[in-house]
């Protein structure tokens, strides 16, 4: 799994890693999101989110949109914040 992967290079390197990428979770066949998360310096996922709002026929042939209650903001102990209001672009 590419957050698995994502987790052991953080850890490796002892950084912090945000990446957006194509989400198919196995619960749920077919369906795909356009996801971000964040991976802390210890590999910990600390920040995930699936894009709500869907930009143009293309993006809504491709994906899913996540659902409005996956809208919230990451604070995390360095003190940056996350805010998702629109989109991740990929």
């Amino acid at each position: 799994m590419l957050l698995q992967e994502i987790s052991k290079i953080s850890r490796r390197l002892e950084i912090a890693i945000a990446v957006g990428y194509a989400e198919a979770p196995s619960d749920s066949p077919g369906t795909i999101y356009n996801a971000f998360a964040v991976v802390d310096e210890q590999g910990l996922l600390i920040h995930h989110y699936r894009k709500t709002h869907l930009f143009g026929d293309y993006e809504r042939e491709i994906f899913t949109a996540g659902e409005e209650e996956d809208f919230y903001v990451s604070a995390f102990s360095n003190g940056i914040r996350l805010v998702f209001f629109l989109s991740v672009v990929v």
